[in-house]
């Protein structure tokens, strides 16, 4: 018997009402019997202290499914192929931190690899050829270089896109933490 379980079973002979009808003797039948309860309650503490442990995001596996589905993870593409891999992306996304700002989505595509900038406009400015703005609720995500897929003949199926602009990953990423009220446009420098 370990010290906890002693232990357990000291403090339940010690909530038993005092008379000679329940003897509270360490060596006693009643504390034999006690003793039982005693393991099970050790059982039961272990296994509340594992489970707190497996709650926290940083350690968990027998709850990694469920910080999965309530982070609504994947974010973009597939899960990551390892324990460590999902557990990463369920910390990254549970401490994530910032803003609608585009620094924040410049560092966040830096963090997939993408070298973006991001070029904002203002309502109502007419641009440097004096032509009015009409495109205020856009902004525009300049890459250095930019893949274009096209919908081909005998190489695609139906379905597919008449065109893809940018890599998956970098428009998922944009689609997902970009402000609600505005959208992008992927764009080269001249």
């Amino acid at each position: 018997m370990g010290l906890r379980e002693d232990a357990i079973a000291l403090e339940l002979l010690a909530l038993l009402p005092p008379g000679d009808a329940l003897p509270q003797a360490a060596d006693s039948e009643l504390a034999t019997l006690l003793r039982v309860s005693a393991k099970a309650i050790d059982r039961l503490e272990e296994l509340a202290e594992f489970v707190e442990l497996d709650l926290d995001p940083r350690t968990t596996t027998l709850f990694l499914e469920d910080w999965e589905r309530v982070l609504d993870l994947p974010d973009c593409g597939e899960l990551a192929d390892t324990t460590a891999g999902r557990r990463a992306a369920v910390v990254e996304k549970y401490t994530r931190e910032g803003t609608l700002t585009p620094s924040d989505l410049i560092a966040a595509a830096a963090v997939l690899g993408f070298a973006i900038t991001i070029s904002e406009h203002w309502p109502y400015a007419p641009r440097s050829d004096g032509s009015p703005l009409t495109d205020a609720h856009i902004f525009d995500v300049d890459l250095p270089s930019l893949d274009v897929t096209y919908f081909r003949v005998g190489e695609s199926r139906s379905g597919d896109s008449l065109g893809a602009f940018g890599d998956p990953q970098l428009v998922c990423l944009l689609d997902s933490r970009k402000p609600a009220h505005l959208n992008y446009r992927l764009t080269t420098p001249p």
